[in-house]
């Protein structure tokens, strides 16, 4: 049994190259695939579900809290009279 902190440089090379084809095989192959009718389909979806669930939800606060500072700037100003 060998310790698990000795391994084979060659063998590093070959996962490293390994990673590396595959990210080269989804890179083309993705050209392909996001012209087709059910990928875009699945992305616009995405977008949508981004849209509805973290866009909208951050841009009601900014809107609720810049309503609260017009507001509080009102108020400040009547009660100081100016």
């Amino acid at each position: 049994m060998e310790p698990t902190d000795t391994r084979d440089p060659a063998e590093m090379v070959r996962v490293a190259i390994l990673v590396l084809g595959l990210a080269l095989n989804v890179w083309m192959m993705w050209d392909y695939l996001r012209e087709r009718p059910d990928v875009m389909i699945a992305r616009r979806r995405l977008e949508m579900w981004w849209k509805r669930h973290v866009q909208d939800p951050e841009r009601r606060a900014q809107e609720m809290r810049r309503m609260e500072g017009e507001m509080l700037f009102e108020a400040t100003s009547i009660v100081e009279g100016k």
